[in-house]
């Protein structure tokens, strides 16, 4: 993957901390910005871009290997996002793309949302 390429695809899962602090204040900034963070060592989207199998053992990590709580956060973002962006994304399909870094979905998600309405 191309060092550009990276930065497209860091940009755009920085684009999931902003949503879950949309629909769940404060818990992007919270999650993504302080705690994986501080375990990772590193922006935790650089990391997810280059090892999401140690970004998602670190977010397993922070809670406690409960998975349903981080499918729960997920899946109501994106239900979310359905409501008040005027969208269809399946929730279940976002999860099973972020659990997997699938990136290419996630950078389509991201887009397809950014050509509706600004992010906030």
């Amino acid at each position: 993957m191309e060092e550009r390429e990276k930065i497209e695809h860091i940009r755009s899962l920085s684009m999931i901390s902003k949503l879950l602090d949309e629909a769940m204040y404060p818990l992007g900034t919270v999650i993504f910005n302080f705690h994986l963070k501080e375990l990772l060592g590193d922006d935790p989207w650089k990391v997810y871009v280059k090892n999401v199998e140690k970004f998602w053992e670190a977010l397993m990590m922070l809670f406690k290997g409960k998975e349903e709580i981080v499918r729960s956060a997920i899946t109501y973002m994106v239900s979310y996002v359905n409501e008040h962006y005027n969208t269809n994304y399946d929730p279940e399909e976002f999860y099973r793309a972020f659990k997997e870094g699938d990136l290419g979905y996630i950078r389509a998600f991201i887009a397809g949302l950014e050509k509706r309405s600004e992010v906030k």
